[in-house]
């Protein structure tokens, strides 16, 4: 029954009052075989249910965001807060300006350079190796 429907509708007006909105469009339909409601039912509780997903994790990703800016505002209150204490401070003479330029002196060890023989000039790599070659050769000879 659905089959002959789609057949005898397809490609007609849709009809109605001569100035109405859908008068001079065609039908447009297409018998599907094997197609069922629920195909139809299931693919829009996917797309709700992606939908709503996407929705979550935005959400979720935008309160981050406003947590982590409000942990950093409130961090530099309080770090306002400790500079206009020490600042009062100075200002009374009780605690002494501490240096900002202050640098440690630190004792290191010199840097040893060993030469490495991937380090060495290639002709000088080469007569490393032909001496080395001739060493044992000379041993066996």
């Amino acid at each position: 029954y659905a089959k002959a429907v789609a057949n005898m509708l397809n490609n007609t007006k849709m009809g109605g009052k001569r100035h109405g909105f859908y008068h001079d469009d065609l039908w447009n339909l297409r018998y599907l075989p094997r197609f069922k409601w629920r195909h139809l039912v299931e693919q829009l509780a996917s797309e709700k249910a992606a939908k709503e997903q996407r929705l979550q994790s935005e959400i979720s990703q935008s309160r981050r965001e406003l947590d982590a800016y409000v942990k950093n505002v409130e961090r530099a209150k309080k770090m306002a807060n400790v500079r206009a204490k020490r600042q009062v401070k100075i200002d009374s003479g009780k605690e002494v300006k501490p240096m900002e330029d202050r640098s440690r002196n630190v004792w290191q060890r010199d840097v040893v350079v060993r030469e490495a023989a991937s380090a060495l000039p290639d002709a000088k790599r080469r007569r490393t190796e032909d001496s080395k070659i001739e060493s044992v050769l000379a041993k066996i000879f």
